[in-house]
């Protein structure tokens, strides 16, 4: 298959009405590059999805496929293919007639259809399946018809929006595993929209992060995770997410609700309105730390979560084994010092 194509959006802005949806959009997406955007309902993914597509126009910006303006291109003329988080297939089709359906759009020959869909149907290994009808299909089979009948025109670029949300969660995990395999062997562009953060971490090479609207921060997954740009993002990535805690810094010295913090000296002498990041799995139990009750314990097997009382706030540490503690139990706590992030209380960017 040809190489896949590289996209960038410049400076898209979309309103529905008076609302913004869309504020001044900038991202490179490289060629045969597998790109999430991640975000909660409502922050813009799918809407920057259907631009891609062409089926939303735009406000104001520029949309260029190998360096090619489409802005206003047709969906029929950017070679794109998509599959929806309802998968879309026609009910009265058998599943041979729903994947060769865009072929004979395209007015290609009988015998070359049937070479196609043969071929698109045992990449996704519901070569079997051919002769029946979507309503005899299990959810995770219809959505093996929707990849073959996106892949078997062979587009340049391959649009996914949510299309796992509707599986079972172990179904998840597999079809998870295939279309990363899938994205190898196609040698495709695919941007992949997802709020499942687990989901963009493993698939994606780069993921952008929506929220509200706009494009927060764009990196690899690691990236992204281990350098959070601001408030918004560090509060949304990670399983719990990172913990935000109000504090000052005093003569070089972190406090955090009237807690000193061993063994961290900020390159700030006085600063107030820090908000603090730490994540869960950064803090431990502690024989000589900060004072926390314990709220509540959430048993995952293999590990647990702590919810803790500091003062009159609710803290997550996550501990690498079921415990034994009690709720309304005191501990102590410490912070990883070396994995302490600080953000502008009034920016919300990081410091």
């Amino acid at each position: 298959m040809d190489k896949g194509i590289k996209i960038e959006l410049k400076n898209i802005s979309k309103n529905y009405g008076k609302t913004k949806v869309l504020n001044d959009v900038n991202l490179t997406i490289n060629p045969n590059e597998f790109f999430a955007f991640l975000g909660p309902s409502g922050s813009g993914k799918t809407t920057t999805l259907r631009i891609l597509a062409g089926l939303e126009d735009v406000e104001d910006g520029q949309i260029l496929f190998d360096s090619k303006d489409i802005t206003h291109s047709s969906p029929g003329s950017r070679d794109v293919a998509m599959v929806f988080q309802s998968y879309a297939l026609y009910p009265h089709m058998s599943v041979f007639e729903n994947i060769a359906f865009p072929l004979k759009m395209d007015g290609i020959k009988k015998n070359k259809i049937n070479e196609l869909v043969t071929h698109a149907s045992l990449r996704v290994k519901i070569e079997h399946l051919l002769k029946r009808k979507p309503g005899q299909l299990s959810g995770g089979q219809q959505q093996r018809v929707a990849l073959a009948r996106a892949i078997v025109r062979k587009p340049k670029l391959f649009l996914l929006d949510e299309p796992l949300s509707n599986l079972d969660a172990k179904l998840r995990l597999e079809t998870r595993v295939e279309l990363k395999n899938l994205h190898k062997n196609l040698n495709v562009t695919t941007v992949y929209v997802t709020h499942d953060q687990e989901e963009a971490m493993t698939l994606a090479n780069r993921i952008g992060i929506f929220l509200k609207g706009k494009l927060m921060q764009v990196g690899t997954p690691k990236e992204i995770f281990d350098n959070p740009l601001s408030l918004d993002v560090a509060g949304f990535i990670g399983n719990p997410p990172m913990n935000l805690l109000e504090a000052e810094i005093k003569s070089k010295n972190l406090i955090i609700e009237g807690n000193l913090i061993a063994n961290f000296k900020s390159k700030y002498e006085n600063r107030k309105n820090v908000i603090v990041g730490i994540r869960p799995n950064d803090i431990s139990i502690s024989n000589n730390g900060i004072k926390a009750k314990i709220y509540l314990v959430e048993q995952l097997g293999d590990s647990s979560i702590l919810n803790l009382l500091l003062k009159e706030k609710i803290i997550k540490c996550k501990v690498n084994e079921n415990t034994n503690l009690q709720e309304g139990e005191e501990i102590e706590i410490s912070f990883n010092s070396e994995k302490i992030y600080l953000f502008d209380k009034n920016t919300g960017l990081k410091i």
